[in-house]
């Protein structure tokens, strides 16, 4: 179970590495 718990996070942490990927290049583009 508790890896299941821990596979959860690490998705959950590539999810939130995602958008806030997605919000830098959107930063960029405006700026640019």
């Amino acid at each position: 179970e508790g890896d299941v718990t821990f596979a959860r996070q690490v998705e959950t942490l590539a999810d939130q590495v995602k958008i806030l990927r997605d919000n830098v290049m959107a930063a960029v583009a405006i700026a640019g």
